[in-house]
């Protein structure tokens, strides 16, 4: 395997979501620190963190994590997710809900990515592009050192992600490729 980037991409705990205990707050510790010592055993293997956009305390709280373990490891905050996404050739998000999946994965589906989601309180949702096989959603009690050897040498598994992820894409998304064009007729003739 050549030189190879991972993208992860922890959405933050917030208070107002009513999930904000010691509990998850040290799950997620632990899914950081077992992600990072796990990487660092593939010498050709990069992984870079993308911060959620916001003015979450717990953002400050993740990069303390990673950087307590790291100092080498890249933290993105600001930086179009977009380009990150398109620099990687595998994402990762950290999920404290199952219900309340990140966007990114959405967005690395489009971009023709591979993707895992690790869910925090194993509440296992069957959303359409899990049952589609678009993505891989594990809860974070599994082997993530199995999980992502397979997801780094299997060409396979991520080429089928991919492929699956194009499928869900195209049936999900309305007007794909000419949206803007769909939305400047529709406010035309509504003028």
């Amino acid at each position: 395997m050549g030189n190879f980037q991972v993208l992860i991409a922890p959405t933050p705990i917030t208070q107002l979501q009513g999930f904000d205990t010691s509990d998850i707050h040290e799950k997620y510790e632990n899914v950081i620190i077992k992600l990072c010592k796990i990487f660092e055993n593939y010498e050709n293997v990069k992984i870079i963190f993308k911060m959620h956009p916001s003015q979450s305390g717990h953002n400050n709280e993740l990069v303390k994590i990673i950087q307590k373990y790291s100092k080498k490891i890249s933290i993105y905050l600001l930086n179009p997710v977009s380009e990150l996404i398109q620099k990687s050739d595998l994402v990762i998000t950290i999920t404290p809900e199952g219900w309340a999946p990140s966007t990114i994965i959405l967005e690395s589906m489009i971009l023709e990515k591979p993707v895992m989601n690790i869910v925090l309180d194993e509440k296992m949702y069957q959303f359409e592009y899990i049952k589609k096989n678009a993505i891989i959603s594990v809860p974070f009690t599994i082997d993530l050192q199995n999980e992502i050897k397979q997801l780094l040498f299997d060409k396979e598994l991520r080429k089928s992600l991919v492929k699956n992820s194009k499928i869900f894409i195209k049936e999900f998304l309305k007007n794909s490729g000419s949206a803007s064009k769909e939305i400047g007729s529709l406010i035309r003739s509504n003028l």
